[in-house]
């Protein structure tokens, strides 16, 4: 039985720390040949997005690098994907 309580705190110990890792992470992407680049946390959320001028038409509303901001940023954004990597390992 003790083996088994020792057992459950290294995994525990292990899941925080898998968390800890998750939580401090950034992962960076790019689209376009380069034109938009997004940085996302571990934890899924938006940090910048950056969006070359040559990618936007600035007489249409859904291409505004202020749009994108916000849809990428709500709950319906991007997905989770990366807290899914780190815990397939």
């Amino acid at each position: 039985m003790q083996q088994i309580m020792e057992q459950a705190q290294k995994m525990q110990q292990q899941l925080m720390t898998a968390q800890q890792e998750l939580a401090e992470a950034e992962v960076s992407g790019s689209a376009g040949g380069g034109l938009v680049t997004a940085v996302v946390s571990g934890s899924g959320e938006l940090k910048s997005v950056a969006i070359d001028p040559k990618a936007v038409d600035p007489d249409d509303t859904d291409t505004s690098p202020t749009w994108w901001w916000r849809r990428c940023a709500t709950p319906t954004g991007p997905p989770r994907s990366c807290s899914r990597r780190r815990w397939a390992r």
